[in-house]
């Protein structure tokens, strides 16, 4: 049992970072004591002290002074240590110093306020940047200000933790935990052209907007096949899956933007994704992220035409307001959401490569429902330019990563994204992702 006197301003906010570290991460006993009198986190662990700073949730007592464009971080901090497992330990609050002796260990970097903060998002709440679709974008982020979009420092400070408590005597190892490979699929059109109108569109574009004729003259030698369809690629998908003898989630939009739920193509596939024994998931609508009533409505008529229940949820084009979204799958009892990705960066958008209860900090609140993590996504590497060789590498150093913190290789591969010239030299990509 490891005993955690705090203070008791903000106790919920440090009893929900502290539970997820050393009670999730590490299955740890953990038991929390209110002290007015103490200013960091004091640990006591066969009798042995661990302090560690706090240095963001003392400098206010209301929410909307704390979190604020004042307090967000203003350069990382970072001190070499040699029970750090990337040989640096690095957090957005506190000072470069860590004292240490056989029975006592004192820590001046904040893990606390780092951890809360990456989890909770709540930088996206004071910075007002937006790109064109309502989402924040990575360019306005900490973790592009400070290049850190490639670290799961959450992880790292679990592993960090369990170091400094094995180094007093404490008897702690790391939960043997399988490392999930999670391949996902969001279904966000059925067919390219569904009409000649929307063939005729794409010509229109090429010639006056994008004046590239590129994918005009490959629709033209390829129509053959575009009359099968390209957006096919559902037992492609399965297929894979099964190889790897893993579960696939499918998300399923219901605005009816660009297809109809009515469509005959749709039931066949959410039939057959149930009967293999993948997961269906919600696919909310752009102007759902902000908006419960759309939410909520699209979700209804999901439901209707479902076999299962969908248990797990991403929103379309990644839109996503913080805490409000994470709110609407609690109200639409869906327990897990798995939106948390920069729609332009890969990489760990909140810090963390493995799932995570998600807190509600306007509210002061924990809320039942878990974020699962979303890492890359094929439209990451048509974003960045990057060559067949490079985005291989780039993905696999995101799964070797995850390995080493026992994370959940969470990827996205839309089934639009296989066949069109724009795709065709990341189809290795897309294989040898399941040879991992």
């Amino acid at each position: 049992m490891i005993v955690i006197q705090l203070h008791p301003d903000f106790i919920e906010e440090k009893k929900y970072v502290w539970n997820y570290l050393l009670g999730e991460l590490l299955q740890l006993q953990v038991r929390f004591e209110a002290n007015e009198g103490q200013s960091g986190y004091l640990l006591t662990a066969n009798n042995r002290q661990l302090w560690f700073a706090d240095d963001f949730f003392h400098r206010s007592q209301r929410i909307d002074h704390l979190y604020s464009l004042e307090n967000l971080p203003k350069l990382p901090v970072r001190l070499n240590h040699p029970l750090a497992p990337e040989g640096d330990l690095v957090t957005l609050y506190g000072a470069p110093e860590i004292n240490s002796s056989d029975q006592h260990f004192e820590c001046h970097l904040d893990i606390t306020a780092s951890t809360f903060f990456m989890l909770t998002r709540w930088e996206e709440t004071v910075v007002e940047t937006r790109d064109r679709f309502g989402r924040f974008p990575f360019s306005a982020s900490v973790n592009c200000r400070f290049e850190l979009q490639y670290r799961p420092l959450v992880n790292e400070y679990a592993f960090f933790l369990a170091q400094v408590l094995r180094s007093l005597g404490y008897p702690v190892d790391l939960p043997a935990r399988e490392v999930r490979f999670l391949p996902s699929h969001d279904i966000d059109y059925i067919s390219l052209w569904p009409t000649w109108y929307h063939r005729l569109r794409t010509i229109g574009g090429d010639i006056l907007v994008r004046r590239d004729l590129t994918f005009t003259r490959w629709m033209w030698k390829e129509f053959g096949k575009l009359m099968s369809n390209p957006y096919h690629t559902l037992e492609r998908l399965i297929g894979k899956a099964a190889v790897r003898n893993v579960t696939a989630t499918f998300y399923i939009r219901s605005d009816e933007v660009d297809y109809s739920l009515l469509d005959p193509h749709l039931g066949q596939w959410i039939n057959r994704i149930a009967k293999s024994g993948h997961r269906l998931g919600f696919h909310p609508g752009i102007a759902a992220a902000g908006n419960e009533e759309i939410f909520l409505n699209e979700y209804e008529k999901l439901k209707a035409i479902l076999p299962v229940s969908a248990d797990t949820g991403r929103t379309h084009y990644l839109n996503f307001t913080v805490p409000d979204t994470w709110r609407y799958w609690h109200d639409a009892c869906i327990k897990e959401d798995s939106s948390m990705a920069y729609s332009e960066e890969p990489g760990f958008r909140c810090s963390c490569c493995t799932a995570f209860p998600v807190f509600d900090f306007k509210q002061g609140i924990e809320i039942p429902v878990r974020e699962l993590p979303l890492l890359w996504m094929d439209r990451h590497l048509t974003k960045k330019n990057l060559t067949t060789e490079t985005a291989t590498r780039l993905v696999q150093s995101i799964w070797e990563t995850t390995c080493k913190y026992q994370g959940d290789y969470v990827f996205l591969w839309h089934n639009s994204s296989f066949y069109l010239p724009e795709w065709k030299p990341y189809d290795a990509v897309f294989e040898a992702v399941y040879s991992f």
